[in-house]
């Protein structure tokens, strides 16, 4: 068996390597399956290649930039995701939520306006601030998104004026 060092795999299957050539001492070479044009026999130096831990797999171009931006967009997602929790935790969203739902079954019971925002916890114009909040995130998302898809840096909402004093409250 030839002595070889740093193989590298394409994509495409072939290997390329140094080997240790009787006469010439190490050189460049491409193992490609099914070669028998090679004074070694190729079949038997790829299945060594193939079985060592010191394989490494070369990428094309395209699968370095599929990577990258995959790595961009995991990136920007926990930014996005860290700047919403940074306004309302997940705790607070659910609390919200809940006094939204039980301001609206105290609605559909009949009960006063005033008496429904007293069992929810809500205040007069809290309902309004939920709905801006949920709009500022679902527009987090869409610069995310954005971001993501044309490679440009994000251009994050601001808050919208309010909603910090009502997840304050949650």
């Amino acid at each position: 068996m030839i002595e070889y060092r740093n193989p590298k795999q394409w994509p495409d299957g072939r290997i390329d390597c140094e080997i240790n050539h009787p006469a010439l001492g190490w050189i460049p070479f491409t193992a490609v399956e099914g070669d028998e044009s090679a004074a070694l026999d190729v079949t038997e130096l790829r299945a060594a290649m193939l079985a060592d831990t010191a394989l490494v797999p070369v990428m094309t171009p395209e699968e370095l930039a599929a990577r990258e931006m995959a790595a961009r967009a995991l990136v920007l997602k926990a930014e996005c995701r860290a700047r919403i929790l940074a306004v309302s935790s997940e705790t607070t969203q659910m609390n919200i939520a809940q006094a939204g739902i039980v301001f609206t079954a105290a609605m559909i019971n009949g009960a006063p306006r005033a008496e429904a925002l007293g069992a929810s916890g809500l205040q007069e114009g809290d309902l309004d601030l939920a709905q801006g909040w949920k709009a500022w995130v679902a527009a987090m998302q869409a610069e995310c998104r954005r971001a993501i898809e044309t490679g440009d840096d994000p251009v994050w909402p601001e808050v919208p004026e309010g909603v910090a004093g009502l997840t304050a409250r949650f």
